[in-house]
């Protein structure tokens, strides 16, 4: 089985169409987006979509971000990527019952 690990930070029209591509997909089991969003409308959308067997969505683990809407890449947002993805990791970890983990990005 294959678990799906996913930060979200992203519009709420590009995160629909995400989300109804990752409803598409064939032998992924569970589903887990982290919603680190800044639009209101996305994080409801993440919201609706945990309603959904098999999907989660954790909230944003607490790390400084400095970044802006143009996508600037500095050590503080590195950091936090690697944060959130160290958290999918060790949540994954301890699951036997999934033989592959996928990390994706939301767009």
């Amino acid at each position: 089985m294959i678990a799906l690990y996913t930060p979200v930070r992203q519009d709420h029209e590009t995160l629909a169409l995400v989300l109804k591509s990752h409803r598409a997909l064939e032998g992924v089991a569970r589903r887990v987006y982290v919603d680190d969003n800044v639009c209101a409308e996305s994080s409801k959308l993440l919201a609706e979509e945990a309603a959904l067997d098999g999907v989660e969505v954790l909230p944003a683990p607490e790390v400084k971000f400095a970044g802006s809407e143009n996508h600037r890449w500095n050590r503080e947002s590195v950091r936090r990527m690697e944060v959130i993805r160290n958290q999918g990791l060790e949540l994954f970890r301890g699951h036997l019952d999934f033989a592959h983990l996928f990390m994706v990005d939301s767009d």
